[in-house]
């Protein structure tokens, strides 16, 4: 328990450096994970942009993240830092994520299914803040935010 808190402690500082930072490069943060994995403490920014983020733009906030936090010495132990866009199939986690997935289709897994009903496909056609509106083949639905266990982009290869 001890080591979830350090680690969520981590997370929220390096947060707090890297949010204005990115945002004057045109950025935003999409997460921020630090966790101890089989090969070590890693440390996964995952950051976009308006049009997407390139390759060159994931070195350079690599770059950015790895000299900030050292000149704040911010992690004391040897770690890996991974820099990412969030590809095709997104997570949507924060409000301005479901703003910015408005009109596009999106996948939904429930909390609590009912009758079998635990996944919806649609798009997403409104979003308030609490509640999301899906169009989905089997007609509109509206699902409460907190009944949401996991949302993130569909993709159709």
């Amino acid at each position: 328990m001890a080591s979830e808190s350090r680690n969520e402690e981590v997370r929220a500082r390096v947060l707090e450096l890297l949010e204005p930072v990115v945002q004057l490069e045109g950025f935003f943060l999409v997460d921020v994970t630090f966790r101890r994995e089989p090969i070590g403490w890693v440390l996964r920014v995952v950051a976009d942009r308006e049009g997407g983020i390139t390759v060159d733009d994931c070195a350079w906030l690599s770059r950015r993240t790895g000299d900030l936090i050292e000149a704040k010495e911010l992690i004391p132990h040897a770690y890996t830092l991974e820099v990412s866009s969030p590809g095709l199939d997104r997570a949507l986690k924060h409000d301005r994520d479901f703003r910015w997935a408005l009109g596009r289709k999106i996948r939904v897994l429930k909390r609590q299914p009912q009758k079998g009903e635990g996944e919806f496909i649609g798009t997403l056609v409104e979003f308030d803040g609490s509640t999301l509106k899906l169009d989905c083949d089997s007609g509109p639905i509206a699902i409460s935010l907190d009944q949401v266990a996991k949302a993130m982009l569909f993709v159709e290869l």
